[in-house]
């Protein structure tokens, strides 16, 4: 087996060289070789030069993608990888030593078709008090997998995210990312690895918890205020239309109740008030996204 690591990467230069630094430290795994494929989705920073640094210590290449948007960047990252396991990760997470030889052992030891790993939060700064008391209700923006109690298959509901999930290429065939979906640029939409799991699912394809296969999500200050919280649930509401139609009415009474009980329980000192704000997000993207 051959093992093709993507890296999909816009405008995060230093981002990437930690990213890319965290790989040298991997333990080889036990497979036929491996490379480090980074897919430019055009970059106009430091990017090209920065994996060239990387070239004497890592099978690293680039390939360019320079359609916006990382459904179409991983859709390169398909087309281009030599590998039979394709294991993805993003340019703000260090992985764990082990985390590339425990995706190939789980391919190796199972007949899953796709996997998912655990994703820790990692702050370089110390976060508010409101973000550390809330961070296991707002995982989704955290982009965290807890794994410590959880192995064995991937259950119906479950979904591994982009920065720690692995496919078998002969599973995926012609599915494909979905461009529509995902982050392009700056914006907000999500849902690219929802969407490709999905089509593999109605495949009758079936997947695998990975607890040895870590990695730390890096998060920037910007990315834990109050601002990114309500950009970023409001971005998730209209990938939740954009995936099934919004799974909830993204009504006005429900946006007012959400404002209400984040106002109050702000007034009352209890400290869910940013998961009701976030709430109020979600059901504002969603109805922006509908054009209603």
């Amino acid at each position: 087996m051959y093992a093709t690591v993507i890296v999909c990467t816009w405008n995060r230069a230093r981002s990437l060289a930690r990213t890319l630094s965290s790989m040298t430290e991997l333990t080889a795994p036990a497979c036929d070789g491996w490379e480090v494929l980074v897919i430019d989705n055009g970059s106009t920073d430091d990017t090209e030069n920065i994996v060239g640094t990387f070239r004497d210590r890592l099978p690293v290449r680039v390939e360019r993608e320079p359609r916006l948007g990382v459904g179409h960047a991983r859709n390169t990252g398909i087309d281009r990888a030599r590998g039979e396991l394709l294991v993805f990760t993003d340019d703000d997470v260090v992985v764990d030593p082990a985390w590339l030889g425990a995706h190939v052992d789980a391919a190796t030891r199972s007949d899953a078709d796709y996997f998912g790993g655990h994703i820790d939060a990692c702050f370089e700064q110390p976060p508010p008090g409101w973000l550390r008391r809330n961070a296991q209700a707002l995982h989704p923006m955290l982009c965290t997998v807890d794994l410590s109690t959880a192995h064995g298959p991937i259950g119906a509901t479950g979904q591994p995210f982009g920065p720690n999930m692995a496919f078998r290429r002969a599973a995926l065939g012609n599915a494909r990312f979905d461009p529509a979906l995902g982050r392009r640029g700056s914006g907000h939409i999500r849902g690219s690895d929802v969407s490709i799991v999905d089509q593999l699912r109605r495949r009758g394809a079936h997947g695998l918890w990975v607890p040895e296969a870590k990695v730390r999500h890096m998060i920037p200050p910007a990315h834990a205020t109050l601002r990114y919280l309500c950009r970023y649930y409001a971005g998730a509401g209209a990938t939740a239309v954009r995936l099934d139609g919004e799974d909830q009415p993204a009504t006005l009474p429900r946006i007012a109740r959400s404002v209400a009980a984040t106002l109050v329980s702000g007034v009352l000192g209890r400290t869910d008030w940013p998961v009701h704000l976030g709430r109020a997000a979600h059901y504002i993207g969603a109805r922006r996204e509908r054009g209603v």
